[in-house]
């Protein structure tokens, strides 16, 4: 039990801290900054049973029912990428997207 507030506290925070960094300036928080916030919050409630953590990588991830993931690193020196989204492909390809030419990286 102990295990599973950590991981979700950890969640909450990576969450805020990626909300903060990614919508411009720290010092005015806005109606959108909390919105997002808070929708990252209840994202994570809402899939709690779908946070996992993967040893051989040493990164935790987030996978949502509609197929989305969202993946970070424990220790953020000892990998390449720090921070991932993985989203289904079928999407951009229906809109025309060649997503062989897609850089993976």
């Amino acid at each position: 039990m102990l295990k599973n507030k950590a991981i979700i506290i950890s969640t909450i925070i990576l969450g805020v801290a990626l909300t903060a960094t990614g919508c411009g300036n720290k010092g005015n928080v806005d109606e959108t900054k909390v919105k997002a916030s808070e929708s990252f919050v209840n994202i994570i409630k809402e899939n709690k049973k779908e946070i996992g953590f993967h040893a051989e990588l040493s990164h935790w991830g987030l996978k949502l029912p509609t197929g989305e993931k969202f993946e970070w690193t424990k220790d953020t020196s000892a990998n390449e990428i720090d921070f991932a989204m993985v989203v289904p492909a079928d999407q951009f390809t229906k809109a025309g997207v060649d997503v062989t030419k897609i850089d993976s990286k």
